[in-house]
């Protein structure tokens, strides 16, 4: 059975918010919680997923100790929030939100959802990424240094990168004849100047490439 953790400021408003999508299944074990306490009891059960309205004060507090503990590290976390992007969602993804979901709910909620709720093997490997980053008609080079990689997104450490921006990147993975290319997301920052990467654009030839790679040996 799924195992998802809801935070919240309002249980009855959550569920009016996202009783469409397959997270209100009857085959999905939802805890739906509007305090720390219980926030931090309900990850002993280790969820798939976390989902947190924008609003919840204590999120970013609580997404930092779910991504420093090594029971809960790789738990894959989203934040929900109706409008127009707003600076608050800049620190949740900063302090360990893989996405933002955007309200009211879409057909491609459930697709995003299911995707998040497939937490993919993943490979420490250190291997120099070229990054390029486009920003008010320039291009800007940057060499970081990869710390994980999955088939969702790679972990680098690098100089300074933008939360939310878009960038194109190529590595080469140990063993592997050609370079693996495409374009990312920045989507959280971690600590020690690493950066987490979502993929959005890679080649299937790249894709076999990561998967083969991360599947010898993933954790």
């Amino acid at each position: 059975m799924l195992r998802v953790l809801v935070g919240c400021t309002d249980i009855r408003r959550a569920a009016e918010d996202l009783g469409q999508t397959l997270l209100w299944r009857r085959d999905v074990k939802r805890q739906v919680v509007t305090a720390l306490g219980p926030a931090r009891a309900a990850m002993r059960d280790h969820p798939s997923l976390v989902l947190f309205e924008r609003d919840v004060p204590w999120a970013a507090d609580f997404f930092r100790e779910v991504r420093e503990d090594d029971a809960t590290k790789v738990t894959s976390i989203a934040v929900y929030a109706p409008g127009e992007m707003d600076p608050v969602e800049m620190d949740l993804l900063s302090s360990g939100a893989n996405a933002v979901l955007r309200l009211p709910v879409t057909r491609e909620w459930d697709k995003r959802l299911a995707r998040l709720l497939q937490v993919p093997p993943r490979q420490e490997v250190r291997v120099p990424v070229f990054v390029e980053v486009e920003a008010e008609g320039a291009v800007r080079t940057t060499l970081g240094t990869s710390v994980n990689l999955s088939e969702s997104g790679i972990l680098i450490q690098a100089q300074s990168l933008d939360i939310g921006s878009d960038l194109t990147f190529a590595f080469r993975l140990p063993g592997a004849a050609d370079p693996v290319r495409g374009r990312a997301r920045v989507v959280r920052m971690a600590a020690d100047d690493s950066f987490g990467l979502e993929f959005s654009e890679i080649s299937g030839e790249s894709l076999q490439v990561i998967h083969d790679f991360v599947t010898r040996t993933g954790f």
